[in-house]
């Protein structure tokens, strides 16, 4: 799929669970509910088939209400996109989300993507993470990425890439991560935060926060939540370089 403009009253593309083999490339996607929903975040059970071999590449996604992507699935690439305005305004709406709350995600390469919240029409402010995980995954590799926010329209709950504890007891768990070569600036609460993760690298990184407020550069707590949340081990930080203004309160690296 190749070279559309889709303007959607509801989802722009959707792809089902037990789709093998797409990609999509070239697309504008603006002004609907979601811009791309892959698989189902839904299905909580071993029985779902996600799909497989997904690949979304060089493509405009903006001003979608409740979000830029939705995906669960393995082998899922997101590769040079902009993602500007989707999503957030006040509710937790981040411009990628991929709950993977049944069947764990893997092989996931999230890399060359810019992502601006605060960019969409009327004057959208960053209300949420502009990348998040939740429950389970492995082998995931978010590279090279550019994070930029307007500060004047930042919120305290805008974040960077967030790893995070599924709902309530559901289990949480993420291996073999790689946070590598992104710039995230202007975020509000966390520029980079992780929990739950086994074998993770957060390696340079340009990370920079000014403003009045908490904030924290990279957050490692050990556990979040239930004891179905797996604790934190074997996390290697490297090699980032992080800039926290005069008002920022609390510290740039917490692993507690």
């Amino acid at each position: 799929l190749e070279g559309l403009s889709i303007q959607a009253m509801g989802v722009g593309v959707t792809i089902e669970p037990q789709v093998r083999g797409v990609r999509l490339r070239d697309l504008d996607i603006v002004g609907g509910t979601v811009g791309l929903v892959i698989g189902d975040e839904d299905c909580l059970d071993e029985s779902c088939v996600d799909p497989v071999d997904i690949e979304l590449a060089d493509s405009y996604i903006s001003a979608n209400v409740s979000g830029g992507m939705r995906a669960v699935g393995q082998d899922i690439r997101v590769l040079r996109n902009q993602w500007l305005g989707n999503g957030h305004n006040g509710e937790s709406l981040p411009q990628i989300r991929m709950r993977c709350l049944g069947v764990a995600c893997s092989d996931i390469l999230i890399q060359g993507n810019v992502f601006d919240a605060t960019a969409g029409p009327g004057g959208t402010r960053c209300s949420d993470d502009e990348i998040r995980v939740e429950g389970l995954a492995t082998a995931v590799r978010i590279l090279e990425n550019q994070i930029s926010e307007d500060p004047a329209r930042v919120e305290s709950s805008c974040g960077g890439i967030v790893f995070a504890r599924a709902p309530g007891a559901v289990q949480t768990l993420f291996e073999d991560v790689v946070i590598g070569r992104n710039a995230i600036e202007s975020v509000g609460g966390e520029g980079i935060a992780l929990s739950s993760c086994h074998d993770c690298f957060v390696e340079n990184n340009t990370i920079s926060i000014n403003r009045n407020g908490y904030s924290i550069g990279i957050n490692a707590p050990v556990r979040r939540g239930f004891a179905s949340h797996a604790f934190l081990e074997r996390l290697n930080v490297r090699n980032n370089s992080i800039y926290l203004g005069p008002n920022i309160l609390f510290t740039s690296i917490a692993i507690k």
